[in-house]
């Protein structure tokens, strides 16, 4: 005697991806992209704010990169001294080392969105 019979139907891959928001370039890049400017901002050394102001117009959010476009961001982040408070050099990671759970946790919100 035959059981009943059972059919699945799967969803692709890159279908599930999308819903979640978590295709390349999606919502939740976008979203961690976003984070990590937001983020940083208080670790960058500021001058004249250029700096701080660059990964906004130099770095789509979505792209999965974060880039500090001024002439001199090279040498600032791994040479500048800081002020005593939390800018200074290596910004990035220090502010990961600060901060990793926050990004988790917004990457995870727009999963849960669903993507939005």
């Amino acid at each position: 005697m035959a059981g009943p019979e059972l059919k699945l139907i799967l969803k692709p891959t890159e279908a599930i991806l999308k819903e979640k928001g978590l295709e390349r370039g999606g919502a939740v890049q976008r979203a961690v992209d976003e984070a990590v400017i937001d983020l940083c901002e208080p670790y960058v050394p500021y001058d004249t704010g250029a700096l701080k102001e660059s990964p906004r117009t130099c770095s789509p959010p979505g792209g999965g990169q974060v880039v500090y476009g001024m002439p001199y961001a090279r040498r600032q982040y791994y040479e500048n001294k800081g002020d005593g408070g939390l800018r200074g050099a290596r910004w990035f990671d220090r502010m990961k080392a600060d901060r990793r759970e926050d990004i988790v946790r917004i990457a995870g919100e727009v999963v849960k969105k669903g993507g939005k």
